[in-house]
């Protein structure tokens, strides 16, 4: 009796492995972009441009302006494993802002700097609370998710294949359903981008999740199979 029930457990539980698989994309729920340059104290929000933005003007030493972005996705909380994960950015349609050849580098931030606004964040809140290296280069929390070059021409968008190994733990980990990913400065490189605000729906900031996630029949089965083996134990 006792094998019969422990193989039941076994059978229960193994079919409560099922997952169901999904290819979701999440447009940006929050993005601007924040500027330091020389003589404004660092306080800049660009809320307001109708743009995301990528900058290192001056040298690695002696920058005279510096541009990072930030976005936030709502993404599920119960994502078993990633299958590929897709940033996806179109090139702003102003005159004369061509991405084409620059490289773009992307982060993920943990889930405790989730908490910024795109109507309040500046430079000095980012550099303080937000994890960036004052220096603009780095972050001193989070990590690389991605790079990748840019496509030529304006409202052309570009996919950047995120890191799913390095992504996943983020995910994983988050209890609020929000990914914070971040665009830092590179030297030398400039770099516009359309946000949520663009009057062109397929323009914004894009999000292209393909996961698995627990089946919610196969769910119930566990949670009856570890019942059964819990009885049986007592």
């Amino acid at each position: 009796m006792k094998r019969t029930l422990l193989v039941g457990c076994v059978v229960l539980c193994a079919a409560a492995a099922a997952t169901d698989a999904a290819v979701v994309t999440y447009v940006t729920s929050a993005d601007v972009y924040i500027e330091w340059t020389i003589g404004d104290g660092g306080i800049s929000n660009r809320n307001t441009k109708g743009l995301l933005k990528t900058q290192w003007s001056g040298s690695l030493a002696e920058p005279t302006a510096i541009v990072k972005s930030y976005l936030k996705f709502q993404v599920p909380t119960d994502v078993l494993s990633l299958n590929s994960v897709t940033l996806r950015l179109t090139s702003d349609t102003a005159e004369g802002r061509d991405n084409d050849g620059k490289t773009l580098d992307i982060w993920v931030l943990p889930e405790a700097y989730d908490g910024w606004s795109q109507t309040v964040l500046d430079w000095n809140q980012a550099t303080s609370t937000y994890a960036n290296d004052p220096s603009g280069v780095a972050f001193t929390a989070g990590e690389q998710v991605g790079s990748g070059v840019c496509n030529a021409g304006k409202a052309v968008a570009t996919d950047f294949s995120l890191d799913i190994t390095k992504l996943l733990p983020y995910v994983q980990a988050d209890t609020n359903g929000v990914i914070t990913l971040t665009l830092p400065a590179r030297v030398g490189t400039t770099t516009y981008w359309c946000d949520l605000e663009d009057s062109e729906s397929t323009y914004r900031p894009r999000l292209i999740l393909d996961y698995e996630v627990p089946e919610p029949a196969t769910m119930s089965l566990l949670v009856l199979g570890g019942l059964a083996c819990i009885r049986r134990r007592r």
